[in-house]
């Protein structure tokens, strides 16, 4: 049952073209027609959504955010070395993963922290001892003046940063959750990077609501939490001016406190605190819509699936019967409100084989064996089947090529990849 969920998961991921979060509309209700262009045409536009896409993204490494944040690096190498690590961290993420990065950043800042009680304060870069200077005791804050580039002859960045913990601990853990964080990066009077987070949280841990914004250049990041122990939403939105690039929402329904949840997952009975769960993800103008509406009653059909007076591939057949009766999935262009694609689950015969002594023939024998399992499959506009590796292996080239234009530098030329273990947060 969970690899099914996992086979599922990928293919929606690889089908949106990018690691998408549980997303955008959740109306599990919401009825959409087959788009009437061509399967080619259809194709055609995905792969041109994403083009935009890549290209939109391929913006970001070009802002001015990157060589002064490369810069402060390497200026605090030597005499700023608690700091230098954050730094280093924080460029990769936000190349990387810049969603993260005021969450990553914030980690960072506590863990040294802790190790320097004496951190905070503010900072100014002294030219005549190339070094930075503490010139102020703060709590909380972290203000540093410091040249921009090798040329500037002036303290023209400024980095701030403010981070204030709530009242409810870390499980297992001597830290507490953030309950306030901002962070910024400036040169003269042009803000590189400006981040803002706050959250509240049940005295288990559990997020109550939390809310992250993250704006480099022209690119905005916002994302939200809010949960009130019976229904739990998430939101996400990430957009370069006014163009939307992805844009996500989340919605479980359910008994969702700690002792619930962490009940009913250990004996096995996860319906007893879920009940509905949706999600949808939109890249450019491509959506993917994913959800049970009745957990229950999968849970209950793949319980009896499980039945040992089953054949093998009656079980599968049980299982696929189990996800297409409850599983809503549909790829579909957001703009149009038409889908391209059903998702659904079928049975199919697969071969593998091993080596064994035979003892009548006295030497080692290929033994082939037949056995079933079940697989996600794309339903078209034309009624057409094929597997999601299929589809997306064939009428992408230009969007893939373009992919691999983009990411070669950070793949074979990246001399720094962190290996940082983190405390544990939201």
């Amino acid at each position: 049952m969970k690899k099914n969920w996992i086979i599922i998961s990928l293919s929606l991921v690889l089908f949106s073209m990018i690691a998408c979060e549980p997303t955008s509309d959740t109306d599990l209700d919401e009825k959409l027609n087959f788009s009437k262009l061509s399967v080619e045409a259809q194709k055609q536009k995905i792969e041109e959504q994403g083009l935009e896409f890549v290209n939109a993204l391929a913006g970001l490494q070009e802002t001015q955010l990157f060589q002064v944040v490369e810069y402060f690096a390497e200026l605090s190498e030597d005499n700023f070395s608690s700091t230098n690590g954050a730094m280093k961290i924080l460029k990769y993420d936000l190349e990387k993963q810049p969603k993260k990065a005021l969450s990553n950043f914030n980690k960072q800042m506590r863990v040294i922290s802790e190790e320097d009680e004496d951190f905070w304060g503010e900072y100014v870069y002294n030219f005549e001892k190339d070094s930075l200077e503490k010139i102020n005791t703060l709590t909380n804050s972290l203000i540093v003046k410091f040249p921009s580039s090798a040329e500037a002859t002036t303290n023209d960045g400024l980095l701030t940063f403010n981070y204030t913990e709530s009242d409810v601990r870390v499980p297992e853990s001597e830290e507490y959750y953030p309950s306030e964080a901002s962070f910024s990066v400036k040169v003269g009077s042009n803000t590189l990077i400006s981040a803002n987070m706050t959250g509240t949280y049940y005295n288990e841990g559990i997020p109550k609501k939390v809310n992250n914004s993250l704006k480099i250049d022209d690119f905005e990041w916002s994302a939200e939490v809010d949960n009130n122990q019976s229904k739990a939403t998430t939101t996400y939105e990430f957009k370069k001016g006014s163009l939307i690039l992805i844009k996500t929402n989340g919605e479980v329904r359910g008994k969702l406190t700690k002792d619930e949840i962490e009940t009913a997952f250990e004996n096995d009975r996860p319906e007893d605190a879920l009940e509905y769960v949706a999600a949808s993800g939109q890249v450019m103008n491509i959506g993917v819509k994913v959800g049970m509406k009745d957990m229950k009653a999968f849970f209950i059909a793949m319980r009896n699936a499980d039945n040992e007076k089953l054949t093998q591939k009656e079980r599968k057949e049980a299982e696929a019967k189990a996800f297409n009766d409850y599983l809503i999935a549909t790829a579909y262009f957001a703009k149009e409100k038409e889908k391209f694609a059903d998702v659904k689950v079928e049975v199919v015969e697969k071969r593998d084989s091993y080596y064994d002594w035979d003892y009548e023939k006295q030497e080692v024998v290929e033994v082939t064996y037949v056995y079933y399992d079940t697989e996600p499959i794309f339903v078209l506009s034309d009624g057409s089947k094929v597997s999601p590796e299929k589809y997306i292996q064939h009428g992408f080239d230009d969007l893939f090529n373009r992919i691999e234009e983009i990411i070669e530098p950070f793949v074979y030329t990246e001399e720094y990849t962190p290996n940082i273990i983190y405390p544990e947060s939201i």
